[in-house]
């Protein structure tokens, strides 16, 4: 057995546990045991540093990439707000979809490294709110 497949097995589960910690983290932000901030920089820990940039990234499609994936989180959270079991519940995805706004606002638009990681980020915790969302 080559040394890759390991390696492979390896980070095939450290993203499975990164999945299933972002899902946890999902549903205990939505029943209110988690504060928006401490929901995200949860996600975004797990995430960080594992972003791969390019040597030479076209700078307009990095952004518009990280552009589109907030805007389909935020999709996802508006999804979750329309589907909630009270108002309470309604407002934190609501809240949620804000916090996204704010977030992406904040990155700078000549940061290619910020807008991968935000891009990462965002991915991550879309995948992880699409159990809350197909049931």
């Amino acid at each position: 057995m080559s040394q890759a497949a390991p390696r492979a097995r390896e980070a095939a589960t450290v993203e499975g546990d990164h999945q299933l910690m972002d899902a946890v983290d999902a549903r205990d932000y939505a029943a209110g045991r988690l504060d928006y901030a401490e929901y995200a920089e949860r996600v975004g820990a797990r995430h960080r540093g594992s972003v791969h940039v390019p040597e030479s990234p076209d700078p307009v499609a990095v952004y518009d990439g990280m552009w589109e994936a907030g805007t389909s989180l935020m999709g996802g959270y508006v999804w979750l707000a329309d589907h909630a079991d009270d108002s309470s519940e309604a407002d934190r995805w609501l809240g949620a979809m804000a916090g996204v706004h704010r977030e992406r606002a904040k990155v700078d638009a000549h940061d290619t490294k910020a807008q991968l990681e935000a891009t990462a980020e965002y991915v991550a915790r879309d995948q992880a709110i699409r159990a809350l969302v197909l049931g």
